[in-house]
């Protein structure tokens, strides 16, 4: 996938390298120490330089090993990534992009089997969050939202 935001280029999954069944413990240590500090590191330097590059790296480091472990937890942090890329995109004026981004997120969510409450708890926060571009399909999903919350 290249696309365009702005003039740069928007780095593709495929140029980031694979991880093999090997180097799995390695770089779940390394990818999920302190994720939330990186997620929002990424989010920041994206902001400055108007570029989702340094989300799209951490992106595909979490999808390219979350389908070698399938972990929920990994999951989890592939999710709060689309929370982050999805505002990215709002700051971009890109509202197309941007509902998309926490649609994802919260389809993988859904999707997530054994659920805990931290799960949940971000279900519920992207689908609040995403009310702001569903439009009159607003009173459909508010529910949707409220049962995630409880």
């Amino acid at each position: 996938m290249v696309s365009f935001l702005g003039n740069a280029k928007v780095i593709s999954c495929n140029e980031i390298p694979a991880v093999t069944v090997d180097q799995d413990k390695e770089v779940v240590e390394d990818l999920l120490l302190n994720i939330q500090v990186k997620i929002k590191k990424a989010f920041v330097q994206g902001l400055l330089t108007e570029s989702i590059n340094p989300m799209a790296v951490l992106s595909c480091k979490l999808e390219k090993f979350n389908k070698i472990k399938k972990q929920n937890l990994v999951l989890y942090w592939r999710s709060y990534m689309q929370f982050y890329r999805s505002i990215f995109y709002l700051k971009q004026n890109k509202r197309n992009l941007a509902e998309d981004e926490v649609d994802m997120g919260i389809s993988w969510l859904k999707e997530m089997k054994n659920k805990n409450s931290e799960d949940y708890a971000l279900l519920s926060m992207l689908q609040g969050y995403s009310l702001q571009f569903k439009g009159f399909r607003v009173m459909f999903l508010s529910k949707n939202v409220k049962k995630s919350a409880n």
